[in-house]
């Protein structure tokens, strides 16, 4: 499969993954416990994965050496996430936390000399651009809960610097990984980082937590854990035999299925603009594809 198609799929995956996410922030799930338990669910289909692929496992410290600063950096964009979800809508925080593409891209053109055709690098800028038409047409419609503002931007601008690093590290990860082999690890690592902080944080209140809550963390875990497997593994796919300064603008437009999603169920705003927004980045998908 193109690597095109590899990171479509992964960046609708995600889009709704984050849609998901803002579910369990306005049920008050505690973010640690969600975060790990749908990392669970990940690592157990990733290992599935894995032993039926049986991929190549040489370069073991290599990869340990990218799955600690991938596992690192990815449960650390994830909680600044999930915090800022308690203070802001999707629509304001995922346009500000896609801005690490901008990051990425300039890293794969500067970095690792990826070449990049006059109508690519136009659909580049009109995902950019739509992405700050969006982000100022969002902090319009907030109103006057400007504390609320600042602290849900304060934790979307902080998401994307383990963002942009993650992204970057998992490019080289599959230049000297395999994919699977790769995965594995990482998601192996963010269990073990994500149960430590969960148990050793709320180990007490996790033994008075009711059935339903429970229950509903179980839901969410199964789905959300199902989704990421897949768009982990399509995103990896692509990074590996296409360019990270592409991909990453792309994957960039998982908003759109958020937002739109939000506004279906949380009734969140879905004004001109941000219509004109999805347009703008589809556009720029299809110039990034010719």
């Amino acid at each position: 499969m193109d690597w095109f198609y590899f990171i479509l799929v992964s960046t609708i995956l995600s889009g709704m993954n984050s849609f998901l996410l803002k579910g369990t922030a306005i049920k008050k799930i505690n973010k640690f416990y969600i975060a790990y338990s749908y990392a669970c669910v990940q690592f157990g289909l990733t290992f599935l994965l894995f032993m039926f692929s049986k991929p190549k496992t040489d370069n073991f410290l290599v990869a340990l050496g990218f799955g600690f600063g991938i596992a690192i950096c990815f449960y650390s964009r994830l909680l600044c996430d999930l915090k800022a979800f308690e203070y802001i809508p999707t629509n304001i925080l995922l346009p500000v936390a896609s801005l690490n593409v901008l990051v990425v891209v300039l890293y794969g053109y500067f970095f690792l000399n990826e070449k990049i055709k006059a109508l690519q690098f136009l659909g580049i800028i009109v995902l950019l651009t739509s992405v700050i038409l969006i982000n100022m047409q969002a902090r319009k419609s907030t109103g006057n809960d400007i504390k609320n503002l600042k602290k849900g931007l304060m934790f979307g601008f902080l998401g994307i610097i383990p963002s942009s690093a993650s992204n970057i590290l998992n490019k080289y990860a599959v230049t000297y990984v395999d994919v699977n082999f790769i995965s594995t690890i990482v998601l192996f690592l963010i269990v073990i980082i994500s149960s430590t902080l969960y148990f050793a944080k709320f180990g007490k209140e996790h033994k008075a937590l009711t059935k339903e809550h429970k229950k509903e963390v179980y839901k969410y875990s199964l789905i959300i854990g199902t989704f990421a497997f897949l768009s982990y593994v399509f995103y990896l796919n692509s990074f590996k035999i296409g360019p990270i300064s592409l991909a990453m603008a792309i994957s960039s437009s998982s908003i759109i299925i958020a937002v739109l999603l939000s506004a279906w169920k949380y009734k969140e705003e879905l004004s001109l603009a941000r219509m004109v927004y999805i347009l703008f980045a589809l556009t720029g998908i299809i110039l990034i594809r010719i």
